[in-house]
């Protein structure tokens, strides 16, 4: 099963160009922000896409996801910070119900079997479809849903008792697993009445829990290391270990979703996790068009980077909206430019259109919308710049 997760703040790496020194990171909602100052070149605010999976995967199931879906990695921490306004509250939970084709079969007595809010309709996203007519069930807390799940999938789970409320259970197991740990307990899986249910109020169902999520940092020959490479020397370890843990080569590090202090795990758990992707960048200062292109080509950060350009614009449509609502302007510079009658791309192809624009609109900006438009504008019009790596 997998889910693409809400889009989340990314990580900072120091930039490889001399004369180039990060002084201050911050993360807002969904994104990240570097600041440098360096000879010739301008502070610059950027922010580039980052995504939050709530899907719990093995350590190196989740890095070959953010390389593979993202064309990214494991987020890389640079700072405490940089944590602090992630949403991270998002996640799936079994609950004490089997499905059976067309209804609900609550397995404890006393339970809202009739309550249609946990009628699951659907797989959970990206679940394979399977033979058989029993299937285990997962709610999500946030979007209150459920889903059907096989059961042999790994999710968190609450236990409870006849005078014991629900308890959090931040480990995750198969169903029958889950069931086997609360019963050992003398407890059960819990089931949770719906919002609409005058039980509801105070139910930790609804309420945020603190549950580890992985990063990039991994255990290897007795050092940790960023699966990016990065030498990002971010740790902060929970208060409560008193030493920090051993580097070993089966332990990976996870941050809590509510402290964001940081913990050892083994890497065969599976977790949330969180992908960076590193193609595009916008710059949230404001410059003229013949400034963004300088600033994009000077970019400190590994690969080249260019003014966005044409083979980005056409292929990753998605990243470029992730990181687009996080803009200052209604409008931000990408690579065409009109010029001795015809319009280009600023480093090599030529513009399909052929509209010759206003005497003072000679310059394209990608209209911040859904749309994904580009419309001719005046080149002295200070916006924000959105830079693309080569492919």
């Amino acid at each position: 099963m997998f889910e693409m997760g809400q889009r989340q703040s990314d990580a900072a790496f120091r930039g490889p160009q001399a004369g180039l020194e990060m002084i201050l990171l911050f993360l807002w909602n969904s994104g990240l922000v570097w600041t440098w100052f360096g000879s010739g070149v301008e502070a610059l605010i950027l922010r580039r896409p980052v995504w939050y999976i709530s899907t719990p995967h093995t350590w190196s199931q989740a890095r070959d996801t953010c390389r593979s879906v993202y064309n990214g990695d494991l987020l890389t921490v640079s700072s405490w910070s940089e944590l602090l306004p992630l949403d991270l509250s998002r996640y799936y939970s079994w609950l004490g119900v089997i499905y059976h084709g067309d209804h609900c079969h609550w397995e404890y007595e006393g339970n809202d079997h009739t309550d249609a809010q946990w009628v699951p309709v659907e797989l959970a996203p990206d679940q394979p479809q399977s033979n058989g007519s029993s299937k285990c069930v997962l709610a999500q807390y946030q979007t209150d849903k459920t889903f059907r799940a096989h059961c042999s999938e790994m999710h968190f789970f609450y236990c409870s008792g006849p005078v014991l409320p629900p308890v959090f259970v931040a480990q995750t197991k198969t169903r029958s697993d889950a069931e086997d740990f609360c019963e050992n307990a003398g407890l059960r899986i819990s089931t949770f009445p719906s919002k609409s249910s005058p039980q509801w109020p105070g139910s930790p169902f609804y309420k945020p829990q603190d549950l580890p999520v992985w990063i990039g940092l991994h255990g290897d020959g007795g050092s940790w290391r960023w699966s990016d490479g990065s030498e990002a020397d971010y740790r902060k370890w929970s208060p409560d270990l008193s030493a920090p843990p051993d580097a070993s080569s089966g332990s990976c590090a996870s941050t809590s979703s509510l402290s964001r202090f940081m913990s050892a795990q083994s890497c065969s758990e599976f977790l949330p996790f969180l992908c960076s992707s590193h193609d595009v960048v916008l710059v949230l200062d404001l410059f003229r068009w013949e400034e963004a292109v300088e600033v994009c080509d000077s970019l400190p950060l590994p690969g080249s980077f260019r003014l966005l350009q044409q083979e980005y614009h056409l292929q990753h449509m998605d990243k470029i909206k992730n990181v687009l609502q996080f803009s200052t302007t209604t409008k931000v510079w990408v690579g065409q430019r009109y010029l001795g009658g015809s319009w280009f791309w600023s480093h090599g192809g030529a513009v399909s259109q052929s509209e010759c624009p206003q005497s003072d609109l000679h310059c394209g900006a990608l209209v911040n919308s859904q749309s994904g438009a580009i419309e001719p504008c005046d080149c002295s019009l200070r916006l924000n710049v959105l830079c693309s790596r080569e492919l």
